[in-house]
This record gives structure tokens, C-alpha cells and sequence, in this order.
């Protein structure tokens, strides 16, 4: 029997590429476009695994300096300055759910100011009103 050509050997390798690798995002409308860049990696090579691990933009940047992931998702205005970035092209709607009788829900859109006054549930509530006020400055 014949030994295979070191080119051979290589094709072979390139035909077989498998592991995992583990995402960080957060719930977000651009991961539609990553889920679609992804696709046809997993379709051609079916022995790679994603693993998308949901958080905010402070866990999924903790685990990437940790090395706990390999890619990650944020939704930040000023990118760590020691990590590569690409910039995605995409703005996410934001969105609030109420009671029926409440006031807010017979205004047609709700605006920045109007939620100042309000109770904001969510698992990480100061993060969430914190990010408000990045976005659409402080109510003071």
C-alpha cells in the first residue's frame, strides 16, 4: 500500500474541520446576520459546533477576556481598544411591554423621557437604565 502525497494528506485535512466554538451575544436583531453568515460554514462543515452563550454586553466582554469565548456580539459605542472589531451595520429596535390600563400603552410610541419616571424590570436593571442614558442622555 502506498503512502498518500503530503498535498493529499492536506486536502484531506482541509475536508475535515471540526470543533467547537462558543459565541457571547445578547438578544439582539444583529445576530439575524450573523446566524446568516454562520449557516453555510455549519452546512459545509457539519462536524463544527456553535455554542451562543446569551448575556449583556458586560458578561459577554468578561468572558471573552477570559478566554471563555472566542467571539462575541456587543452593542457598545466605544469598542475595547485590545480587541479586533467589526463594526455590523445594524440598529435594534427597542421595545416595552405594559399592562393594558396603564397610561404609556395608549400612547402611538413611547420616547426616552417617558420611562424615566418608571419602574424598569429586567435581570439587570441598572445595566438596562444605564444604557438609556447613554443612548438618550441623562433626564437631569
Amino acid at each position: 500500500m502506498t503512502q498518500p502525497t503530503l498535498s493529499r494528506r492536506l486536502q484531506d485535512l482541509e475536508d475535515f474541520i471540526a470543533g467547537d466554538v462558543y459565541f457571547g451575544c445578547g438578544e439582539t436583531e444583529a445576530m439575524r446576520l450573523v446566524m446568516q453568515a454562520l449557516t453555510p460554514l455549519g452546512r459545509a462543515y457539519s462536524q463544527i459546533h456553535f455554542h451562543f452563550i446569551s448575556g449583556n454586553a458586560e458578561q459577554i466582554f468578561d468572558a471573552l477576556q477570559k478566554g471563555v469565548l472566542d467571539f462575541g456580539l456587543l452593542c457598545m459605542q466605544m469598542p475595547p481598544a485590545d480587541f479586533v472589531y467589526r463594526q455590523i451595520p445594524f440598529d435594534d429596535t427597542w421595545g416595552v411591554y405594559l399592562r393594558k390600563d396603564h397610561p404609556l400603552a395608549r400612547k402611538p410610541a413611547i420616547a426616552p423621557q417617558d420611562l424615566y419616571e418608571e419602574q424598569v424590570f429586567s435581570r439587570a436593571a441598572a445595566i438596562v437604565r444605564a444604557r438609556l442614558e447613554e443612548v438618550f442622555g441623562s433626564h437631569d
